[in-house]
């Protein structure tokens, strides 16, 4: 009776080496979340593919057991959203969400900001100035 024989993991194509997890530094499931962030972040997982983990493990190196874990991450972090009977897909962001991300952010910026004047010593506003300073410079534009 033959063995039953396993297909090959793929040898990732020169983007998605980009996702492979290194194994030094912070703990092996906290890079695996960063990279999987990053995969969705810069779109190589689409909003709405379904996530296998097989393939997520070609892509990453990484074990089984340690992907669900990362996956169960990014599903607390919302990036992720897990469908009951068809598995793990990357989230999709509605017109709502994105209203409502936008109207958390018009009312947060204004306060960081306000309290940054407030609060800031002389040494840290002198240096948002220069910073503020080089963006204006490299668009072409004054502060005065």
């Amino acid at each position: 009776m033959s063995k039953r024989s396993r297909a090959a993991p793929k040898t990732p194509n020169w983007q998605a080496r980009q996702f492979r997890v290194s194994r030094e530094g912070q703990s092996l499931r906290a890079r695996t979340v960063a990279s999987l962030r990053k995969a969705i972040l810069s779109l190589h997982l689409k909003p709405g593919e379904k996530l296998t983990e097989r393939e997520l493990c070609e892509l990453t190196g990484v074990s089984r057991p340690l992907m669900r874990e990362a996956l169960r991450d990014l599903e607390a972090q919302g990036l992720i959203s897990n469908v009951p009977h068809r598995g793990p897909a990357v989230a999709m962001l509605t017109r709502d969400d994105a209203r409502d991300i936008y109207e958390v952010r018009s009312a947060l910026e204004p306060m960081a900001a306000r309290l940054f004047v407030e609060r800031a010593t002389d040494g840290q506003s002198s240096l948002q100035w220069r910073i503020v300073a080089g963006r204006q410079w490299r668009r072409g534009t004054s502060l005065l």
